[in-house]
């Protein structure tokens, strides 16, 4: 098996949040740059079902696009309590990025969602 020294790995925190959401509530972090950076891994963790397609990651060739609608996305349906199935890896087509996570019809009292966009070097 190969291996990759931990000085070939770039990673970018893009996302961060713990803060419980409320039914239906929606979690949105700032549009950041992602130029240069391969692929968005990440994960959460909720005790109750996402929304269908509730979390979105959205990618845009300008921050102004997604103001305009003009962005792709990938999206899935989170499961809540569920620790095996909670990773997302997405890869990154556009310079710039956008993380929604729409809550289901249930108050959450444990929510975490990471994400970090990321390099491999030197291989």
């Amino acid at each position: 098996m190969d291996k990759v020294s931990l000085a070939q790995v770039e990673y970018h925190i893009v996302a961060f949040t713990d803060d419980v959401l409320a039914p239906a509530a929606v979690y949105t972090n700032t549009i950041d740059s992602v130029i240069g950076y391969t692929h968005l891994c990440g994960l959460v963790y909720s005790d109750q079902n996402s929304a269908t397609d509730g979390l979105s990651i959205e990618q845009a060739a300008s921050a102004s696009d997604f103001a305009l609608g003009y962005y792709t996305r990938s999206t899935y349906t989170m499961v809540g309590g569920d620790t095996e199935n909670n990773a997302f890896s997405v890869q990154l087509v556009a310079p710039f990025l956008r993380i929604r996570y729409t809550n289901g019809g249930t108050l959450q009292t444990v929510f975490r969602l990471v994400a970090g966009a990321r390099i491999l070097r030197g291989l």
